[in-house]
């Protein structure tokens, strides 16, 4: 069953469950019946943006802003997957420190260890 943007509104707005339903069958399809734990390193809250609902934006002066080096993240993710968790995200505000290359070479090195 294929849900248009209409019916997914329609469904939200009259608290309908045909959405949650679909949204089950997706999850047990992939996933299963079962929880995923995820571990996430916050491993930036440097920001170029200025997005008026997020914390991290520029213009917060009151933040105290960190940056976590390649090391460190490399670190905390073999810790993480030491304990079973084997999924792992990544996430920071918009830091032009961390280019793709080094994000990708994080990435690889992260996977190579927990191999």
């Amino acid at each position: 069953m294929m849900l248009n943007k209409t019916e997914i509104i329609l469904s939200l707005i009259k608290n309908d469950n045909k959405i949650f339903e679909r949204a089950t069958e997706i999850r047990n399809k992939h996933c299963g019946n079962e929880a995923h734990i995820r571990g996430v390193i916050h491993f930036s809250n440097y920001c170029i943006s200025d997005c008026l609902y997020c914390g991290l934006r520029k213009s917060n002066k009151e933040m105290k802003r960190f940056r976590m080096d390649e090391e460190t993240i490399i670190k905390i993710a073999g810790e993480i997957a030491q304990k079973g968790i084997k999924t792992i995200v990544l996430q920071s505000g918009e830091d032009p420190f961390f280019t793709r290359e080094k994000i990708c070479s994080i990435i690889r090195q992260i996977k190579k260890n927990m191999m």
